[in-house]
């Protein structure tokens, strides 16, 4: 008889697809990164042609790390966590506090240490670790591989004694810290960029001292705090955005080495987490050797209750930016299905290829079972040479549907082997002898039997690492849903008990596991584990997989106190997500549940913040008051008038705000220290924002502090970071740049210490704004590009409106007036999409300035007059001084003179209400440019002189150029040539010096005289 090949088989016509892949494959070596995902139905061959790549790639020395999604899990990250396991990374995944750097040494080529820093508890002697370090060859080469690279010179790890120890190279000098706990992807980064800041300052060393900064560089390891092994802030968002950039910059490094393949296989199962990180590192390897190869089955995501399918929306995502590229696999066609069949069975009749191809559609999995089907069934048969049918092509039923044919290769499974393989099938995807053989009460050794038949007569699993696996997911799929209600339960309940037997001393390692099983037997000891998944899923920042487990604990649980737990947690999420609606209700259910005096207090309080985002604020001081009335805690009153506060402060009514945080701080101060101290904090800054926005910043300075001294004991670095940014933005607006930047990067370094993306860009973009005052548009530029570039990172979309708004005044300023006016467009555009009423004004500002340099002077006017009456409502006192010069600046243009000296005398009065000496003086200039007009010269040459003292003193040197720029206009209607020339020179030199296109223009017309 003719030998039958069902292993493998050489893939048939995908050579158009896999010429892309290869493509791709050779432009990620040459350091283009690339996202391409693989569509198809079910057994078309998606897995087939990766494997196929993944051959090439591995000739071609890439380094290849798989996953594969499952239906029955909802583990945030699965996918990535097993892939990067199997790959010897998971450390990259280990949602672990940041290691305790123990000790740093700089030491030289010799071996001698240069400079160091050691924390008090280090006992260990630097010339023993150095001498240990010269005692090994080159002591890169015979070191423990951080990434696992024989041919990584540079980064290495080792272990002396109970320590870790990192060491980087670069040229003359080594770089080493000693650790404990695991070392990641942010100690080796920072390793990285302060030796080669050491190594420019070291370029000059006499030999001598060595420099402070290098001292100081080097003890930053012990005093910056980033590295005291614990989590400076344990903020979910922070943590997930840390975990994901440590997995990325690790795949970075990696990808130095090596060029790599990712490979995520059946992503229509993916959890949203790993579908959210999958488009992070889309987003952020375009520039990195890295292929990212996912598959999926088109026909599972189609959209549910009037909802996308996570991966549909992950797609849509990818496909907006330009990030993925989709490649669909047809079926075979009838001369490419012949080609299979050949390469199966070799040789066969005309019908046979004809029955087959008809009954398959050219799936190549369903040709492969038919084939089975019909060697079974013996409906086929080889006479040595030739396969031939026994019967007539017509008389030969074959399922239509690869369920219905693998059906049929299962019933001819005996009973024993069918039971074996139906418990392996509720197990999961992977399966081994110890849990089937107490689940089915087999002797282990009959198990290995039956197993051993299954594999090699019936071809339905196959043995990997020493694990069982179904052949195909299909497979399992059949088994599973074959199975009767009652005893699939049956069979998930005795899994989890032996599951849980088994673990008993580390279920907290099978808890994922424990959950799925007893929330499929429909067990109420599944409420436990579902609610620390959720518990853990909120924790690291996976809303959707959070929100999931809890649903699935709200079906079983029984006790009230516990749903109130988790339907506030649930309440949370939602609110987290700007869900408010779904907030609301699961609060307000949670409520009705709920007897305790202090939760129920709580909740209200809950319920009114979601009130407030939604705009609807009488309704929650209204919730807020009716519970003032019934709770007998008079800390949790104090907490309900902060909350009161808080909403009349977003209400912009600041005098009633200010009245309840008094009587919040009242209450407070009564109480124990340590329980309200964060409460009186956050008060205190909220009084602080309250005055800076009213322009008394004496005051807003003083609250701050007090509230930052606060913030210090509590311990919350990143609350710190905030006040301190929110201190330097009361110096920005007093004019005192050179403090407000000192508190800025103060700041900054914090944020950075604890990962806060979100305060980085923020920060970032005021630094910007402070060189943008001084007028060093280039070096402010360089920070709003830097600030743009995380917020495309984490998808920051409002952040980008701001960026966007700031990066499109310095081309505004430079007179590119259409990228300028592009930039505004888009901002305006998010911010319009996101609410954001106060981006949206500045936005509206800038582009009627673009507009008045146009000469479209009407179209300027009215929308700087909306941008007027926006910030009027907000009462932002220095939006309202922008929009007010600006319309003086037009309507000066449009020789309205009289409602320009209107707009420039309120815009006057304001800054010196507010103490600002900058927005004074630049009213100053604009009203002195108004006297001119109207031909009051003396009181003209009074406000610009003023104004020209003023800034010749500040770095503001456009401004200045802006008055000269008006005198020289003031001393040619005077007649006087050699003073108007003389400022109009001035102003072109600073003009000039800025690319101020547009200005300079103006000054060689004016010129022409």
């Amino acid at each position: 008889m003719a030998e039958v090949n069902f292993k493998n088989i050489e893939i048939v016509d995908r050579k158009n697809e896999l010429r892309e892949l290869q493509d791709a494959l050779k432009r990620v070596a040459g350091g283009k990164g690339e996202t391409v995902f693989i569509s198809g139905e079910a057994g078309i061959g998606k897995t087939r042609i990766v494997e196929e790549l993944i051959g090439k790639a591995e000739e071609a020395n890439f380094k290849v790390i798989r996953g594969q999604c499952l239906p029955e899990t909802l583990e945030p990250l699965f996918p990535f966590k097993s892939a990067l396991s199997r790959a010897s990374l998971e450390y990259l995944l280990a949602n672990k506090p940041p290691p305790m750097v123990l000790s740093a040494y700089l030491i030289n080529s010799a071996g001698l240490v240069i400079a160091k820093a050691e924390r008090r508890e280090t006992n260990l002697d630097p010339d023993i670790f150095v001498g240990m370090l010269t005692a090994i060859e080159a002591f890169v080469k015979d070191s423990l591989k951080i990434m696992g690279s024989e041919e990584n010179a540079n980064l290495n790890s080792l272990s002396y004694g109970d320590y870790n120890i990192l060491i980087q190279t670069s040229g003359e000098l080594s770089l080493a810290t000693v650790i404990k706990g695991e070392p990641n992807e942010f100690l080796i980064g920072d390793m990285q960029r302060i030796l080669r800041e050491i190594e420019m300052r070291m370029s000059t060393w006499d030999g001598e001292n060595v420099p402070e900064e290098v001292q100081s560089s080097v003890e930053w390891f012990i005093t910056s705090q980033k590295y005291d092994g614990r989590y400076l802030v344990g903020e979910p968002s922070i943590v997930q955005e840390n975990i994901f950039d440590n997995i990325l910059m690790g795949l970075q490094r990696l990808s130095e080495k090596y060029p790599l393949v990712l490979f995520i296989d059946d992503l229509q199962w993916a959890d949203r987490t790993s579908l959210n990180f999958l488009y992070y590192l889309a987003r952020n390897t375009r520039h990195n050797r890295v292929l990212i190869i996912g598959t999926y089955r088109p026909e599972e995501i189609i959209p549910a209750g009037g909802k996308l399918h996570p991966l549909e929306e992950t797609l849509n995502n990818l496909a907006s930016e330009g990030l993925v590229k989709i490649i669909g696999l047809p079926r075979l066609s009838k001369e490419d299905t012949m080609i299979l069949i050949s390469r199966i069975l070799g040789d066969f009749d005309a019908n046979v290829g004809e029955k087959i191809y008809k009954e398959s559609g050219g799936n190549p999995l369903f040709v492969i079972e038919i084939i089975k089907l019909l060697i079974t069934e013996k409906w086929l048969h080889s006479d040595g040479k030739r396969w031939k049918l026994n019967v007539r092509a017509e008389k030969i039923i074959i399922p239509k549907k690869a369920y219905e044919l693998i059906k049929r290769r299962l019933e001819r499974l005996e009973d024993e082997e069918r039971e074996i393989i139906d418990v392996a099938a509720v197990i999961g995807d992977e399966f081994d002898t110890v849990l089937l053989s107490l689940t089915t009460a087999m002797d282990e050794l009959s198990i290995l039997r039956k197993l051993n038949n299954i594999y090699r007569k019936h071809k339905l699993i196959y043995v990997k690492d020493g694990k069982y696996h179904f052949e195909h997911s299909i497979i399992r799929e059949v088994l599973y849903n074959e199975l009767l209600d009652e005893l699939r339960r049956k069979y998930h309940r005795i899994i989890g008990d032996i599951i849980y037997e088994l673990n008993r001393d580390n279920l907290g390692a099978v808890v994922n596991v424990l959950a799925h099983h007893y929330y499929e037997a429909r067990d109420p000891k599944a409420v436990e584990y579902l609610v620390e998944l959720g518990d853990r899923a909120k924790k690291n920042y996976a809303n959707d997989e959070a929100l999931e487990f809890y649903s699935r604990a709200l079906e079983l649980v029984q006790e009230d106190d516990v749903k109130v737990k988790i339907l506030e947690s649930m309440g949370e999420i939602y609110t987290n997500l700007g869900d408010y609606e779904n907030a609301k209700a699961k609060f307000e259910t949670a409520l009705k549940l709920c007897t305790d005096e202090l939760t129920r207090s709580r909740l209200i309080r809950r319920i009114a913040g979601v009130l407030s985002k939604m705009g609807e604020y009488e309704s929650a001081l209204e919730a807020l008051r009716g519970m003032l009335n019934k709770v007998s805690s008079t800390v949790e009153s104090g907490r309900i008038y902060k909350e009161m506060g808080f909403i009349l402060f977003m209400r912009g009514e600041y005098q009633r705000a200010l009245e309840l945080f008094r009587d919040a701080l009242k209450i407070f101060s009564e109480a124990e220290v340590g329980e309200v101290k964060r409460d009186i904090a956050e008060v205190l800054k909220g009084v602080g924002s309250i005055h800076l926005i009213l322009g008394d910043y004496d005051k807003s300075k003083k609250y701050y502090t007090k509230a930052l001294e606060l913030m210090k004991d509590v311990g919350d670095m990143k609350e710190v970071a905030e006040i301190l940014a929110d201190m330097g933005t009361v110096y920005f607006s007093l004019g005192d740049l050179e403090r407000a930047e000192k508190i800025y990067s103060s700041s900054l370094k914090i944020m950075e210490t604890v990962g806060y993306k979100y305060g980085i860009v923020s920060l970032l973009n005021n630094l910007g704004n402070v060189h943008f005052r001084r007028w060093k548009l280039k070096e402010a530029l360089e920070y709003y590009q830097r600030s743009f570039e995380i917020s495309e990172r984490i998808n920051l979309r409002s952040g980008m409106g701001m960026i966007l708004n700031n990066m499109g005044s310095i081309h505004y300023i430079m007179g590119n007036f259409e990228e300028a006016l592009s930039n505004f467009t888009r901002s305006l555009a998010l911010s319009r999409e996101l609410g954001d009423k106060y981006t949206a004004a500045y936005t509206l500002l800038n582009i009627s300035r673009v507009y008045w340099e146009q000469r479209k002077i009407k179209y300027a006017y009215g929308i700087a007059k909306k941008a007027l009456e926006m910030v009027r409502e907000s009462g932002d006192k220095n939006g309202q001084i922008e929009a007010l010069l600006t319309l003086a600046d037009i309507r000066v243009s449009m020789k309205k003179v009289q409602s320009a000296d209107t707009y420039a005398k309120e815009a006057l009065e304001i800054a010196q209400s507010i103490g600002s000496r900058d927005y004074e003086m630049q009213a100053r200039r604009v009203l002195g440019a108004v006297y001119r007009d109207l031909g009051n010269y003396r009181k003209a040459i009074i406000e610009l002189t003023k104004a020209m003292r003023y800034f010749k003193g500040t770095n503001n040197l456009v401004e200045l150029a802006r008055t000269y720029y008006e005198l020289g206009k003031l001393w040619k209607l005077r007649k006087d040539a050699k003073l108007a020339r003389e400022n109009f020179k001035n102003a072109k030199e600073i003009f000039t010096r800025y690319g101020m296109k547009a200005w300079v223009e103006r000054c060689d017309s004016e010129l022409t005289f």
